[in-house]
C-alpha cells in the first residue's frame, strides 16, 4: 500500500507479452502529501510536489468562470510492487470549453507549454464536438517521475483519429461511440504515443424490463422493475466486453483467454470476482505498442475481488450471459 489507505488499486498486463508490468494507486488529493504531510507517501520531493501542484491546483483568474470542485481531483501513482514510483497521473474534471477562455493562463500556470504540439493534436482531435459546457472535458494529465506533466487526457463524445493513420484505433473509436452505455473511451495524448482508455462500465443492477419504452415506465408494475431484477457479478461484465471486443476484432482469442485463464486465475481464489479495465497504447505514427488489462481489485474502496457465490444448483453463474435493455438510439451494443 503505497498511500496511507486502500482507495483505488490495479493490477496492470501486457497483453501484447502476457506479462506483469507493474501497480497502479490512486487517492483523492486532499488526502495525499501534495496537500498535507500527514499523509504517505513521503518519499515523494518538494519539487516533484510543487509540479504535480501546479496541476491540481490551478485556479481561474476569473473563479466566476466555473467551480473547480477539489473532492474530483486524486493522485495516481504507477508503482512497482514493492512500492517505487515510476510515474504519477493526475485526474480532474475541466470544461475545456470554459478552459478555452484562459488556456494560455492555464499552460503558463501548469507548466505545459512544452507540451504545445500535444495541446494541438487535443484541439484536432475534440475539433468534432459541439462546443459548450456539457462538450469536452478535460480529465487529467501523465507525469514523469519528477512530476513534469509529460501528457493530456481528454473525455469527449467521439475523436477525429484519422491523422494517425491507425484502422484499430479507428475502430476502438467507432465501437466506443456506439456503446456509451458501456465504454467511457478516455483519449491522453503525449509527444511519442496515444492511449486510448476503454473505460469500461459495469451495470450493477439490471431491471427486468425486457424492452424499453419511455411510456412503459408508468405502465410497470413493481414486479416487473423489481422483482425480476438481477444483480450481475463484474466477472459477467468482463465476459460481456470480452465478447464484443472479440466479435469486432479488438482482440484476439489469445489475449481474450490470457484474461481469463492467467490474470483472473492469479487472484488466487476461485470464488473471486473479476473486474477489468483495457488501454490501447499507440506510438506517434500509430502503430500499436501495447494493450494493458487492469486488473481492479479495489475501485473508490469497493473490494471488487470479494468471494462470490458463482455456482447455484450446480450451475456457474459465471458463464450466464447478462442481456438488458438499451435506452438511446446510439447506445446498441454491436452493428445491426
Amino acid at each position: 500500500m503505497i498511500f496511507s489507505d486502500t482507495y483505488t488499486f490495479h493490477k496492470r498486463y501486457s497483453l501484447l507479452t502476457q506479462t506483469e508490468l507493474d501497480e497502479y494507486s490512486e487517492m483523492p488529493w486532499l488526502y495525499t502529501p501534495l496537500v498535507d504531510t500527514q499523509y504517505n507517501p513521503s518519499t515523494i520531493s518538494t519539487v516533484t510536489k510543487q509540479n504535480l501542484n501546479k496541476v491540481l491546483d490551478w485556479q481561474y483568474t476569473m473563479k466566476s468562470r466555473d467551480t473547480i470542485k477539489n473532492e474530483y481531483k486524486r493522485l495516481g501513482i504507477i508503482h512497482t510492487n514493492e512500492n517505487a514510483i515510476k510515474s504519477y497521473v493526475s485526474r480532474f474534471d475541466l470544461s475545456y470549453d470554459i478552459l478555452r477562455r484562459e488556456k494560455s493562463h492555464y499552460i503558463k500556470g501548469t507548466n505545459t507549454k512544452h507540451l504545445n504540439d500535444v495541446w494541438e493534436k487535443i484541439e484536432n482531435a475534440v475539433s468534432v464536438n459541439e462546443r459548450g459546457p456539457t462538450g469536452t472535458r478535460l480529465r487529467g494529465m501523465t507525469h514523469d517521475q519528477y512530476g513534469t506533466a509529460n501528457g493530456i487526457t481528454v473525455v469527449a463524445k467521439t475523436y477525429d483519429l484519422s491523422s494517425y493513420n491507425s484502422s484499430l484505433l479507428l475502430e476502438l473509436n467507432d465501437y466506443s461511440t456506439r456503446n456509451k452505455m458501456h465504454v467511457g473511451s478516455q483519449l491522453t495524448i503525449c509527444p511519442d504515443k496515444v492511449i486510448y482508455d476503454m473505460d469500461l462500465k459495469y451495470p450493477r443492477i439490471i431491471s427486468g424490463m425486457k424492452q424499453y419504452e419511455k411510456t412503459a415506465f408508468k405502465e410497470m408494475t413493481g414486479e416487473d422493475m423489481m422483482m425480476n431484477k438481477i444483480k450481475p457479478s463484474f466477472y459477467q461484465g468482463v465476459k460481456r466486453h470480452l465478447f464484443g471486443f472479440d466479435r469486432y476484432n479488438l482482440l484476439t482469442s489469445e489475449q481474450s483467454n490470457y484474461i481469463i485463464d492467467n490474470i483472473y486465475q492469479s487472484i488466487g481464489r476461485p470464488s473471486a470476482d473479476f473486474k477489468i479495465n483495457l488501454q490501447y497504447v499507440f506510438s506517434s505514427d500509430g502503430t500499436l505498442v501495447d494493450i494493458i488489462c487492469s486488473r481492479i481489485c479495489y475501485d473508490k474502496f469497493e473490494h471488487c475481488e470479494e468471494d462470490r457465490t458463482f455456482v447455484k444448483d450446480e450451475v456457474d453463474l459465471r458463464e450466464t450471459t447478462i442481456v438488458y435493455a438499451e435506452y438511446t438510439e446510439t447506445g446498441l451494443s454491436y452493428k445491426t
